[in-house]
């Protein structure tokens, strides 16, 4: 699923060296920006919306 692709996606950056605040996520619509926050949340993965 793509959740979880993200999620190894965003780690691996993270562990190459990069920060959080470096990561940028787009989606389409705004109910699947919202389902994939509410996942990395749930993962400890902190967030930021604008």
């Amino acid at each position: 699923m793509y959740l979880e692709k993200t999620l190894q996606t965003i780690k691996n950056v993270v562990d190459k060296g990069f920060e959080y605040r470096d990561i940028v996520l787009l989606t389409r619509r705004k109910t699947d920006g919202v389902f994939l926050a509410n996942y990395l949340t749930q993962k400890n993965i902190p967030i930021l919306i604008f």
